[in-house]
């Protein structure tokens, strides 16, 4: 199993796995009939349970739930595109024959979804590139971890490849999808960059850090992660020219028990959480300026902040436990306002934010 943000992966499928076999096949369910808030920024947030994996719209002018979609089998990654207005979902489904083998093409705004099946089965990470997504399967094989491209407006699977064997986190930035990939059986992780056309890989900077995720920052990259030999909760940034790969600036992140997991860029900050799905669960986040990487603040949100993301100069913390979104301060701390997701104790979960435009609509 692939390091990073899906790692829980086995056991999250090992706890859903009755569950999904009832609901293999279950056509969306959705909240209000029609579109609604065709013009208003909207928040989906990934809440997979047991019986049903869903995906919570949020309205983030009015603050409310505005529609529920239940997908046909387990999510395990959520990753928005700003070109069509759509979210994209990775239907990894169940163990063995439960696996499922599409992505989910859902229109947040109607509540409508289509279905575009892989050349292979066990669909794990989605990032989306300008209208295409690049999805990155569970299944391995001589060749590394099988790639698959999809062209979001026609469904249409554009290419396929692999990323190279050992690969860990999955996240794009710059206009390519970066990875770790281990380098030797000491577990040490380097950095590749994926072309999102050609799937062709190159090695790339990264100051020493083994990645967890990285960011956009403007014209750089921002790398977060850890350096092999820190002490436990020490985390490493560094910023990455997008174009010529210079290393920029570097900081450390202390007081965090995971180090550097997950980042969020909103406004002039990063703010960097350290949830992994392992005790101990902190409620602490850490805020850095994002061009000199200084530590200029340090906020506790809710109980257990899984999965963060900037929503203008504002940030959006999903609370694992509370089961609730919450609007954050990010220099402060103050929740502005927080949603009920419907569901408490997640096992895990992702938001994006789909900007203030009418997305295409699917049917």
């Amino acid at each position: 199993m692939r390091r990073g943000r899906l790692w829980f992966l086995a056991g999250t499928v090992a706890a859903l796995a009755l569950a999904i076999a009832a609901v293999m096949g279950a056509a969306t369910a959705a909240g209000p009939e029609g579109p609604v808030g065709s013009d208003a920024p909207m928040a989906v947030v990934l809440v997979p349970g047991v019986g049903r994996t869903e995906l919570v719209v949020v309205d983030l002018d009015s603050a409310s739930v505005v529609r529920r979609v239940v997908l046909r089998s387990l999510v395990t990654d959520i990753d928005g595109d700003p070109t069509s207005g759509c979210v994209v979902g990775a239907q990894t489904g169940g163990i063995g024959s439960d696996a499922d083998d599409a992505i989910s093409i859902v229109d947040p705004r109607d509540g409508g979804v289509r279905y575009v099946t892989l050349p292979r089965s066990d669909p794990s990470q989605v990032e989306c590139i300008a209208g295409r997504a690049l999805v990155l399967h569970s299944w391995v094989d001589g060749c590394g971890f099988a790639v698959s491209a999809v062209d979001l407006a026609s469904g249409a699977v554009t290419a396929t490849g692999h990323a190279p064997d050992g690969t860990g986190m999955w996240a794009d930035a710059g206009g390519s999808v970066w990875t770790s990939v281990a380098t030797s059986s000491a577990q040490v992780y380097s950095l590749v960059r994926i072309d999102p056309v050609t799937l062709e890989s190159a090695p790339a900077r990264s100051a020493g850090i083994t990645p967890s995720t990285v960011a956009d920052i403007e014209d750089s990259v921002a790398v977060i992660g850890s350096v092999q030999g820190d002490a436990a909760g020490l985390g490493r940034v560094a910023l990455i020219g997008s174009k010529d790969g210079a290393v920029l600036a570097t900081g450390s992140v202390d007081g965090l028990p995971h180090g550097a997991q997950l980042v969020a860029v909103v406004g002039g900050s990063l703010v960097i959480g350290d949830w992994i799905g392992e005790s101990p669960e902190s409620d602490a986040l850490a805020v850095l300026d994002s061009r000199t990487l200084h530590q200029v603040a340090r906020i506790r949100v809710g109980s257990a902040p899984c999965a963060l993301t900037g929503f203008g100069d504002r940030l959006l913390v999903v609370d694992r436990v509370e089961g609730v979104l919450r609007n954050v301060d990010p220099r402060s701390g103050t929740v502005e306002w927080s949603v009920d997701l419907g569901a408490r104790d997640l096992l895990c979960s992702k938001v994006v934010v789909l900007p203030r435009a009418s997305g295409a609509t699917l049917h």
